[in-house]
C-alpha cells in the first residue's frame, strides 16, 4: 500500500471525525439548552436533585469518553508516523543498496567485455606474426623456434587475461527488498471513570 494513499486515507478520516465531533456538539448543547428548561420548569426538590444528579453523570460519561478518544487518537497518529518513517528509512536503504549493486554489476560486466576484446585482438595479432615468422623461416628447426615462441606468447595472454579477470572487484550479492514493519493497530478508546467498576 503506497504511504501517499496511506496520508490521504488518514486525512479524510480525521476530516470526518472533526465534522461528526462538531454535529454531536451541536446536537447536544441543544439537548442540553432542551433539558435544563425542564428542568428549570419541574416541580419538586427531589426531582431536581435526581435531574441533577443524571445530568453529571451524563456529562462525565461523555467528556471522559471523547477526552479518551482524542488521547487515544493522538497517539496513534504518533504511532503512525514513526511507522511510516521506519518503513521510508528501510526502503531508502533498499534502493541505495540496489542502485550501489547494479552500478557495480554493469562496471564488472564492462571490464570483462573490455578484457575479452583486447585478448582477442592480442590473440589475432600473435598468430597473424606466428603465421608470418614459420612462413618466413629458412629451416626447419627456425619454423619449430617460431612455433613454440608463438605458443608460449599465446600461454602468456591466456595467463594474463585470467589475471586481469581475477582483479576485477565482484559485485557482491544482490540486497534483499527489506520486511517492512507491519502497520500499528488502532488503539482501544481507554475506559471512563465512570465505567470503571
Amino acid at each position: 500500500m503506497p504511504i501517499s494513499w496511506v496520508c490521504d486515507a488518514e486525512r479524510a478520516l480525521i476530516t470526518s471525525f472533526k465534522r461528526f465531533h462538531c454535529s454531536i456538539h451541536k446536537i447536544l448543547t441543544k439537548f442540553w439548552v432542551n433539558i435544563l428548561a425542564l428542568g428549570q420548569s419541574m416541580k419538586g426538590t427531589q426531582m431536581r436533585k435526581n435531574f441533577l444528579v443524571l445530568l453529571i453523570a451524563l456529562g462525565a460519561i461523555f467528556g471522559s469518553s471523547t477526552a479518551s478518544f482524542a488521547e487515544g487518537n493522538g497517539e496513534n497518529k504518533a504511532s503512525i508516523s514513526a511507522w511510516k518513517a521506519e518503513n521510508k528509512a528501510k526502503l531508502d536503504a533498499y534502493k541505495a543498496a540496489i542502485d550501489n549493486y547494479l552500478a557495480a554489476k554493469t562496471a564488472n560486466e564492462a571490464a570483462r567485455k573490455a578484457i575479452a576484446a583486447k585478448f582477442k585482438t592480442d590473440a589475432d595479432a600473435l598468430r597473424a606474426n606466428t603465421k608470418a615468422a614459420v612462413d618466413s623461416a629458412a629451416t626447419t628447426e627456425a619454423k619449430k623456434a617460431a612455433t613454440r615462441a608463438g605458443k608460449e606468447a599465446l600461454e602468456k595472454l591466456i595467463a594474463d587475461r585470467k589475471a586481469a579477470l581475477e582483479a576485477l572487484p565482484k559485485p557482491g550479492v544482490k540486497p534483499v527488498k527489506p520486511t517492512l514493519a507491519p502497520r500499528p493497530a488502532k488503539p482501544s478508546p481507554k475506559a471512563s471513570p465512570s465505567t470503571q467498576g
